[in-house]
């Protein structure tokens, strides 16, 4: 299920992000912009180039002030740093609708002053409010060439636009909420690329008032949002650890091929996962295809593999992000996931999300075939138990060091981590919040069960949020056919208070059956940023509108604006 190739490449993500709140003033400005883009061509006046953004505001009426500075990836300093353009550039204001906009930047060739010669031109866009700064953002650098006889400058490559137009004609959800941008420039290297994101005054986290908390570039986010030495857009080589009731057939796995699924006792392991960053689509999983060969620019792969017991798993898992107070997050899969896949999907997922916490697989023996649904259900139902003896461990271990402990279940997995929850109940004293968010994703779940267990969720845990699809086709029509009940995962739930319940079906999922929507679907997972990183509840979320705005907790995603 999880299996799907990209044929496009040649796209980079540019993605930056920053928050600005209080505990009693709403945000007036979103935690993330959606994509940066930059093109040159006729069209634009004064001639130069054109720096859209799309950003998302909660509070309209709010001016934000863009500083635009340019850079040469071509010219580097002795550090290694590309050197700075230092003309001062114009400084543009919007004052965006509540919702998506587009801030458009017009910066003229003239204002440049640059001299005859090559350059690899990249902006960086500093956005503020008060002057106080908000995020930070790049754009994909662009080949030109000055030239003072004809005072002309010209591109190595296609036209932004026209490639754009390609790309978004090929794959349908190009143009999405985490916003992709063409890599122009081929030749340039991802450090050349990443070193215009962090230039040396912007090194370092701004003086943010009190009583704000900030997200800055390269500043520390709450729950390991953003890693300075590594920060997300190098996270080519992901440890990604896995705890497993797969039954092992050698005393010392070696690889995913040594677990059989049969339930068994507890077992953890950890992989290395490669991840082909500069080449990746957000909410793709890129695979070889056609019988080509592994390779680690284009796909995702297990590279490396490791067994081991509990004593080491715990050993390994802060020393191996560097950071004790990072918080963790678990993704139990659903029906019909190799071990592999489950790996891969959540090392997509954490770089999309640009979770720089610690991600742990909870790989339960699915078997992994289509006609594997009442086997699947049969151990899921088996598999709760070791669930919770993880998650024990886990919780104990986040005690010591601080952190949180988020869980992200999805289909049939969620069957598992309800029970495990009621199992937790009972070990730990009430009232306590043992887990930070819980997020059931098209939960595979009899509706009237997943109502009895809710409450008890919701006592535990900092957040509860179900995301549901009415047109969940493996629900609607594959689950069906087992299931006589209807499913949790495809119906709009309103009780109990405390529950946020997001619809998305509003937003394009087709290719998967609209039932993977959590990992597939960049505005998910924009949604899911917000929430992961952020805290941010449903109804201060940007991308979410409530049904009914008097009164609500089921909100929608809302699809993306023209």
């Amino acid at each position: 299920m999880y299996r799907q190739t990209s044929r496009l490449w040649g796209l980079f993500l540019v993605f930056l992000a920053a928050t600005p709140m209080t505990a009693a003033v709403k945000l007036a400005v979103a935690a993330d912009f959606l994509s940066v883009s930059v093109q040159h061509d006729g069209s634009i006046e004064p001639p130069g180039f054109l720096v859209s953004l799309r950003v998302v505001s909660i509070q309209p009426e709010t001016e934000l002030t863009f500083q635009t500075d340019a850079y040469d990836l071509g010219r580097l300093d002795k550090d290694g740093n590309p050197t700075a353009i230092p003309e001062e550039l114009p400084t543009s204001r919007i004052t965006p609708q509540r919702g998506e906009s587009v801030a458009k930047i017009v910066i003229p060739y003239e204002a440049l002053k640059l001299d005859n010669g090559f350059y690899n031109i990249a902006f960086q866009i500093v956005a503020s409010q008060d002057n106080k700064v908000l995020f930070t953002c790049a754009t994909e650098p662009v080949k030109i060439k000055v030239d003072d006889q004809r005072r002309e400058i010209r591109t190595r490559t296609n036209n932004l636009t026209e490639m754009m137009t390609r790309s978004i004609g090929e794959t349908s959800g190009v143009r999405n909420a985490l916003g992709a941008v063409a890599w122009l420039d081929r030749q340039t290297t991802l450090a050349e690329a990443v070193s215009v994101a962090r230039p040396t005054a912007l090194a370092q986290p701004v003086d943010v008032p009190r009583g704000f908390r900030a997200i800055q570039m390269m500043a520390a986010a709450p729950n390991g949002a953003t890693d300075r030495q590594t920060p997300w857009w190098t996270w080519q080589e992901q440890q990604i650890f896995f705890g497993t009731n797969r039954e092992i057939q050698n005393a010392n796995p070696t690889g995913v091929d040594d677990y059989l699924p049969n339930v068994a006792a507890l077992s953890y392991g950890k992989t290395i996962v490669n991840v082909p960053i500069q080449n990746h689509v957000p909410g793709r999983i890129e695979l070889p295809s056609w019988g080509r060969p592994f390779d680690r620019s284009k796909d995702f792969g297990v590279t490396a593999f490791e067994g081991l017991d509990e004593t080491k798993f715990i050993g390994q898992l802060i020393p191996a992000f560097g950071d004790s107070k990072k918080d963790i997050l678990v993704f139990v899969h659903g029906y019909n996931v190799k071990f592999e896949d489950a790996l891969l999907r959540l090392a997509q997922f954490r770089t999309d999300v640009h979770f720089a916490g610690i991600p742990i697989a909870f790989v339960w023996p699915s078997l992994g075939t289509d006609t594997g649904y009442v086997h699947d259900g049969d151990v899921a139902t088996s598999s709760h138990m070791q669930l919770a003896e993880m998650l024990r461990t886990l919780i104990a271990q986040q005690e010591k060091q601080g952190g949180q402990v988020h869980v992200l279940a999805h289909s049939m997995g969620n069957r598992i981590l309800l029970n495990a929850i009621d199992q937790l109940n009972l070990l730990y004293p009430s009232p306590r919040k043992i887990l930070g968010h819980v997020i059931c994703a098209a939960p595979d779940v009899e509706l009237n069960v997943f109502k009895l267990n809710a409450p008890i969720v919701i006592d535990r845990c900092k957040s509860f949020t179900l995301y549901f699809n009415p047109n969940d086709r493996a629900l609607n029509v594959g689950s069906s056919e087992v299931n006589i009940s209807t499913r949790a995962g495809a119906t709009r739930i309103t009780l109990p208070p405390g529950l946020d319940s997001v619809d998305a079906s509003k937003v394009d999922s087709w290719f998967s059956l609209q039932h993977s929507y959590y990992g597939d679907v960049p505005r998910v997972i924009a949604d899911l940023r917000f929430l992961l990183l952020y805290d941010f509840r449903a109804a201060d979320r940007p991308l979410l509108l409530p049904y009914d705005p008097k009164a609500s907790q089921v909100y929608f995603v809302t699809p993306e604006s023209p």
